[in-house]
């Protein structure tokens, strides 16, 4: 297979499909938030590998583990599952911004840290 290039599956039942869905509401619910799939799987006590699989519609979650799910983004189950489109609040998305922003300080140098919070209060001031 060539190099970037994914696999696609076709979902070949109902349940299928409806597994494949909740996958894709949490895959995006994840990118929403900037959190990485190890953190996630993390968070459910799942090997990494497995929730991948879940969000790409080959696996499955238990129900102890959809709730966690749904909690960490802040959803209800119905949400995550798809009867009710999630939502997020302005602090919802203000959490999961500051989450993004704290992910990229940390991986700046003492130097960068301190342009960058530079750069971040004269953005702030009027």
């Amino acid at each position: 297979m060539p190099p970037g290039s994914q696999t696609t599956t076709t979902p070949t039942s109902p349940s299928d499909e409806f597994n494949a869905s909740i996958g894709q509401t949490a895959r995006r619910l994840r990118e929403a938030s900037f959190a990485t799939l190890q953190e996630v799987a993390e968070a459910l006590d799942t090997p990494v590998g497995d929730y991948q699989r879940f969000e790409e519609g080959l696996g499955r979650l238990s129900p102890t583990q959809l709730v966690s799910l749904a909690r960490l983004h802040g959803v209800s189950v119905e949400q995550l599952i798809g009867s009710v489109q999630p939502v997020m609040t302005p602090s919802q998305s203000l959490e999961a911004d500051s989450r993004r922003l704290l992910s990229l300080f940390e991986q700046l140098d003492a130097t960068k840290r301190r342009e960058c919070l530079a750069f971040a209060e004269r953005l702030a001031s009027p």
